[in-house]
């Protein structure tokens, strides 16, 4: 019997839960599941195609908000519409509509939640937070993509139904290291000479990723006549305030913005660090582990699941969050070439074993085979 299965996403940018998500849509279809996408809101980023999405696509366009009593019930009877066996409400926005449609009546569909954050530190958040517990006790599920996350959640008494950690993974193939001539021309496309300490973030310019420390940390490095240069690879709303930032410390020759990339690839291709340095809500970093398995060691800020992916002094380092003169200490560790290597190969052997993309999908293909069996289902439905 073919699963069917229905991603739930609030809109599509691109963030790490929604390329999570459009990822593993692609690999459980392979795996014959029947899937579907439902997106409450219109907005997307420019680098997703049409042709990315399922077959079976409906967007809502409605405002993300509270008090969307129509937009509640249009999803209630498109997820109706769908009849999915599981229903993959991706994050907090759409499990509250999931769980308020199903308590209206309008849909019965089994609901998982996919939660990515650890640390919820903006005012918004908190205050949002105890209907997000509440809200959770109706959910069949929630699966956390952190062995971190789900300890630090559950400490708190965070509950569903049933709990999973299915830790994320990367595809090692389509990222690679790349050989000397791609690394090259790719950091010669940018300006960067064979000598440039080149580090980079790849992230959405979101005020929780604090792209404006590693310019701080650069500064101290320039100062004390490193050859430092910064990559940036993403868009989002604090872009011109990181702008200005590089502007006002002098890194203007130090900085490239390349904006959102569809393909990452070339940019990593050109990095001799990755580096992270999130205050809040990172749990998993997708975009470190594409690094890792392009050979590109990390330096990330300790917090959420940053501990399963670097060991220290093996295939990067970690440093405290919102620690600037901790990150400069660490990114000096990696300035030489001779140190980044043996780093490389660790990163790129971690990265293709602990955390080969195949065994996550497995993982969420047995998972969503065993939660929507019909044995499961009826226990499901007899303790309701």
């Amino acid at each position: 019997m073919t699963r069917k299965i229905t991603f739930f996403l609030d809109s599509l940018p691109v963030g790490g839960a929604e390329r999570h998500a459009m990822k593993l849509a692609a690999a459980l279809k392979t795996r014959g599941f029947d899937v579907s996408f439902l997106i409450y809101s219109g907005i997307r980023s420019a680098s997703y195609l049409d042709s990315d999405l399922p077959d079976h696509t409906e967007v809502l366009g409605r405002a993300s908000n509270n008090t969307d009593f129509a937009g509640w019930r249009m999803a209630g009877e498109a997820i109706d519409k769908f009849k999915p066996d599981v229903l993959v409400a991706v994050n907090q926005a759409t499990l509250a509509v999931s769980v308020i449609s199903k308590l209206m009546g309008i849909h019965r569909a089994p609901i998982v939640c996919s939660f990515h954050t650890t640390i919820i530190d903006t005012l918004r958040g908190k205050i949002r937070l105890p209907l997000f517990y509440g809200l959770l006790r109706f959910a069949d599920s929630i699966i956390y993509v952190s062995e971190n996350q789900k300890r630090y959640w559950e400490s708190r008494g965070l509950k569903a139904g049933a709990s999973a950690a299915i830790v994320n993974g990367v595809d090692s193939q389509f990222y690679s290291p790349p050989s000397d001539a791609e690394r090259r021309q790719a950091r010669e496309r940018l300006g960067f000479l064979d000598d440039d300490y080149v580090v980079g973030i790849t992230a959405q310019f979101r005020p929780e990723k604090n792209h404006g420390q590693l310019l701080d940390a650069v500064a101290v490095l320039v100062k004390r006549g490193v050859p430092a240069k910064v990559l940036f690879v993403g868009e989002g709303e604090q872009r011109p305030v990181v702008e200005a930032k590089a502007q006002a410390l002098g890194l203007r020759d130090q900085v490239r913005f390349v904006g959102e990339q569809r393909d990452v690839r070339p940019f990593l291709a050109a990095m001799d660090v990755g580096v992270l340095t999130s205050t809040s809500v990172e749990t998993l970093s997708l975009a470190a582990l594409e690094a890792m398995a392009s050979a590109v060691p990390v330096v990330m800020s300790n917090i959420g699941g940053a501990s399963e992916i670097i060991t220290d002094g093996v295939n990067g380092y970690l440093f405290p969050a919102g620690d600037t003169a901790a990150l400069v200490e660490r990114l000096e560790k990696l300035m030489s070439p001779t140190e980044r290597s043996p780093m490389r190969a660790a990163a790129r052997r971690i990265a293709s074993e602990k955390f080969a993309y195949k065994r996550m999908a497995d993982a969420y293909a047995a998972y969503f085979e065993r939660f929507g069996s019909e044995e499961v289902v009826a226990a499901r439905r007899a303790s309701a």
